[in-house]
């Protein structure tokens, strides 16, 4: 299940993105070069998400050494990207409250797939006779 939710939300991360992201690539309002930065940068989430989720599916389920790290730290930066753009410009971020919600709410299924995950990676004590 924790593996599910890692992915589930690594996919759910990347639709909001390619859902959100694309009017800002095609605003002629916009200078080209900072369209070329939205796009350089939906790009990455998107790979990164999809990175995530193989990971989750793939490495993780079969418990291999690394995995977990490796999904933890890709998750920290795809996910916390957003709050930590929101503070360092919180003029630009987005207005809707929805956006906040949607993406604050896809970061914390994440967060309990990794925590479960970490629980049911724990080494398990082995009983001495």
């Amino acid at each position: 299940m924790p593996a599910a939710l890692i992915a589930l939300a690594s996919l759910a991360h990347a639709a909001a993105y390619l859902v959100a992201a694309p009017e800002h690539v095609v605003d002629p309002g916009w200078p080209a070069h900072a369209r070329f930065h939205v796009l350089q940068a939906l790009i990455w989430i998107v790979l990164l998400d999809l990175v995530l989720a193989a990971l989750a599916i793939g490495p993780l389920r079969r418990s291999a050494r690394g995995s977990l790290p490796a999904i933890a730290l890709g998750g920290l930066g795809a996910h916390g990207a957003y709050f930590a753009a929101m503070i360092a410009i919180p003029g630009g971020r987005p207005p809707e409250l929805s956006s906040h919600l949607i993406l604050g709410g896809i970061a914390l299924v994440f967060a309990l797939g990794v925590g479960l995950a970490w629980r049911d990676d724990r080494p398990v004590p082995v009983p001495r006779r």
